[in-house]
């Protein structure tokens, strides 16, 4: 797959997907060890899933406001009230009309009805089985009667909204998301070993060797049975009986647990939560006996279901290797096999590509089918021969062979296989398709020659088109789910820094406590241009402090992994950063005042550092610290740095220079960058994903 990516710009961008496939790889291998080991019972819900409520609450008060404004001027003008656009162009002029105008503060002038407010809030926290009270006029703090953005934050600031999670759905979750914890990702990886058992054994129990007959009579001894069968063996059938008792049990609890479970809770990015609470409909909540056949009827648990249903059909039975019914069933355990897609990106790949194809694979079973029929029939008046009375049957001719009798040649002639038309399309398909299996079907007449010429010159020029344009198809998907994993990967990173921002708007000192390290080699070779040091990325290490405003902390000694950055530097780093560090808080100017004081570090060093490729194998090493003193008026992080002296080859540096930071935070500057800072990261995320 790697080498059809790589292999289109004929080597062009080759070293960034390799670095990409690499960084994924091992971000993946990093992201199983990751994690809680279960599902936890509480859940906080982020300022993102706030933050998504308000946008479409702000999108449906719009759509309704253009779609009153187009029906009171389509009513102006012929009289009468006429809807002009339905709900799904009022959402699109909304969109063209957003992304037009550009707004980077949408979210600050943009405002809510209390009442829309009140509504969503409440189906919210009915869903989440909250039972206090909500005071919206409360949040209105202008007093105009609706609520803007930073409202709303006040809101998820204060509450302290969480999803609080019953045992049943902590295993439901386990079981179906194996994303949300460690014992998640073991199951799913023990389901898939036990996919790849199971279907392994199916297949080996048809082959002769593993099968055994058990001792039948004869034909002519007592007892003989003409149904005495070859049966797999003993160990076989073992490991079978176990597979299936290991998916019944797994797709026993899912089933038993799916009546009670809050599948809206169950989401990842929580949308069907998002619909429910930013409806017009008055939500209800679903029964659980629609809760059941909910999942039952889902594509995948159906699938899971034909899976387990042969086995129990045989042994109930009790005559499963008899009976033809149940044998054709049986068949359908390979549809386990299926599972298997939900875990394989290339077949999510196929069957989008074939989704797109369908206009292409209908001209090619069209020009099949022509064919077939066509050719078919000349073949048939090529190759039919003559019919036999005595026989009953037609004869063709298919050569000559020496008469010693009769001491000359005589034809020879036998049954011929295009004795109908029908009979032909067996010929006509495989002749096409050029697979060719040899069989009897030859054409021996000069005439069937000649249908035989044009049959595969005609399927050479027809056949190709359609299938050129499905491998053109198979292409793009490949190229736009390639484009599509980054900008998941993007997204992903751009809702990160929205969580980031929200914890900073939880906590004005959340970005100043944080600290950011980085290590690099000193090559001592200069860029010739700018005099700047060569340098290479050795690692990155980021902690938040203890750092009371009025509180003093005395050299206290923290140990922190190092991690890589493949935007960095291709590389997989080691080894661990151990830092020392005081805070001595100063007196506070005024109410006004958040942070002041001094950030000291006294000691910093490091072990076990990744060796390079260059003299000995050993690093110079030096170290940068990233902080931020005081707040930015834009939203941006803008960090300070400090830098140590770099220390000659050694991979487990001790940099004594001392470093320290004088920190100025107000509460009026700290609000100023956590609501820029939000606004900015929200207003980018919303362009992206439009």
């Amino acid at each position: 797959a790697l080498q059809l990516v790589v292999g289109q710009g004929a080597g062009r961008g080759q070293g960034r997907a390799m670095r990409c496939c690499d960084s994924v790889l091992w971000e993946s291998l990093k992201g199983f060890f990751v994690g809680p080991i279960c599902v936890p019972a509480e859940q906080d819900i982020d300022l993102l899933f706030f933050q998504r409520v308000f946008k479409n609450l702000c999108r449906q008060k719009e759509v309704r406001r253009i779609a009153f404004e187009e029906t009171a001027n389509c009513a102006s003008t012929y009289g009468h009230p006429v809807a002009a656009q339905n709900l799904a162009e009022a959402e699109a002029a909304f969109g063209a009309e957003l992304l037009d105008d550009g707004r980077e503060a949408a979210y600050k002038e943009e405002k809510l009805p209390l009442i829309e407010f009140e509504r969503a809030m409440v189906r919210l926290f009915r869903v989440l089985r909250i039972k206090s009270s909500i005071d919206v006029e409360r949040y209105d703090i202008d007093g105009d009667g609706s609520v803007g953005w930073f409202e709303f934050c006040s809101f998820w600031k204060e509450r302290s909204i969480s999803v609080q999670l019953s045992l049943a759905e902590r295993i439901f979750l386990t079981l179906e998301d194996p994303s949300t914890s460690r014992l998640g990702r073991i199951i799913s990886i023990l389901v898939f070993i036990a996919i790849v058992v199971s279907t392994g054994s199916f297949i080996m129990s048809t082959v002769p060797d593993p099968r055994i007959q058990d001792r039948c009579a004869l034909q002519h001894e007592e007892g003989y049975d003409e149904s005495c069968r070859p049966t797999p063996k003993r160990f076989l059938q073992i490991i079978d009986m176990v597979c299936i008792l290991f998916f019944t049990l797994e797709y026993g609890v899912r089933l038993l647990l799916s009546g009670v479970v809050r599948t809206e809770l169950c989401d990842r990015d929580y949308s069907q939560l998002l619909r429910w609470v930013t409806s017009d409909e008055i939500a209800r909540t679903p029964s659980v006996l629609k809760r059941v056949c909910t999942f039952v009827s889902q594509p995948s648990n159906l699938v899971d279901l034909a899976a387990l249903m042969p086995w129990y059909l045989e042994a109930a039975s009790g005559q499963g290797r008899d009976n033809a019914l149940i044998q054709l069933i049986r068949l359908t355990r390979v549809i386990r096999a299926f599972r298997l897609g939900r875990r394989f990106e290339a077949v999510i790949i196929i069957m989008r590509s074939l989704k797109r194809s369908v206009r292409a694979l209908n001209v090619l079973c069209l020009n099949l089918c022509l064919g077939m029929i066509f050719f078919g029939s000349l073949m048939y008046m090529a190759e039919q021969g003559e019919w036999d009375s005595s026989r009953q049957m037609y004869m063709r001719n298919i050569g000559f062979s020496w008469s010693e009798d009769l001491d000359k040649w005589k034809s020879v002639t036998q049954r011929s296989p295009f004795e109908s038309v029908p009979a032909c399309f067996w010929w006509a398909i495989v002749t096409a398709t050029t697979v060719g299996y040899g069989d009897e079907h030859t054409p021996t007449t000069p005439a069937g020659k000649a249908v035989a010429c044009l049959t595969m010159i005609w399927s050479l020029c027809v056949l190709a088109l359609p299938i050129g344009v499905i491998g053109g198809n198979f292409e793009k998907v490949w190229e736009e789910y390639d484009q599509e994993k980054v900008a998941e990967r993007a997204a992903q990173a751009r809702r990160e820094a929205i969580i980031k921002q929200s914890k900073g708007f939880a906590d004005p000192l959340y970005f100043c406590r944080a600290v950011f390290f980085e290590v690099w080699h000193n090559s001592g070779i200069a860029w010739p241009d700018t005099g700047k040091c060569q340098t290479e990325f050795l690692g990155q290490a980021e902690c938040f402090l203890d750092m009371p405003p009025s509180d003093m902390v005395a050299k206290r000694r923290i140990t922190v992994p190092l991690s890589s950055n493949f935007s960095q530097s291709n590389r997989r780093v080691s080894g661990h950063l151990t830092f020392e560090y005081s805070w001595l808080p100063h007196a506070k100017a005024s109410e006004d005042m958040l942070m002041l004081g001094r950030l000291q570090f006294h000691e910093i060093s490091a072990v076990d550092i990744v060796r390079i490729d260059s003299g000995r194998g050993l690093p110079t090493p030096y170290c940068e610290v990233y902080a931020m003193p005081r707040p930015s008026q834009d939203g941006l992080r803008r960090l300070e740095s400090l830098r140590t002296a770099a220390i000659p080859e050694t991979c487990c540096p001790c940099w004594l220079q001392p470093l320290g930071f004088d920190m100025l935070w107000s509460k009026a500057a700290a609000c100023q960058h956590v609501e820029e800072g939000m606004r900015r990261a929200l207003y980018h995320l919303e362009v992206a994903e439009r």
